[in-house]
């Protein structure tokens, strides 16, 4: 069965998948060095984010979302995790957002 969170960590750790994110999104979630922000955002212990690591985050998870989650049978998904929409708008908003003035 599988959670959402874990889901979210697998698609961060397969760099090919956060490269087409990237690519389709215009976003530059890939760190120089190849690791996905949210990881290194859960490597800095400072707790500091700027806010373009978050918009990212928040997109990231929204792609997630709406590429991979919501897609999956329902027998393959944890029964006792129910997810929501993320936060912060579908990813069409998001990107929307971004391309307002």
């Amino acid at each position: 069965m599988l959670t959402f969170k874990r889901v979210i960590s697998e698609c961060a750790a397969d760099l090919e998948f956060v490269r087409e994110f990237d690519r389709l999104t215009n976003s530059s979630f890939l760190a120089e060095d190849d690791r996905p922000a949210i990881v290194k955002m859960v490597d800095d212990s400072t707790g500091y984010t700027d806010q373009k690591d978050q918009k990212n985050v928040q997109k990231f998870i929204a792609f997630v979302y709406e590429t991979v989650w919501s897609r999956l049978p329902l027998e393959a998904k944890d029964p006792r995790e129910v997810v929501e929409p993320p936060p912060g708008g579908s990813l069409a908003e998001l990107l929307a957002d971004e391309r307002a003035p």
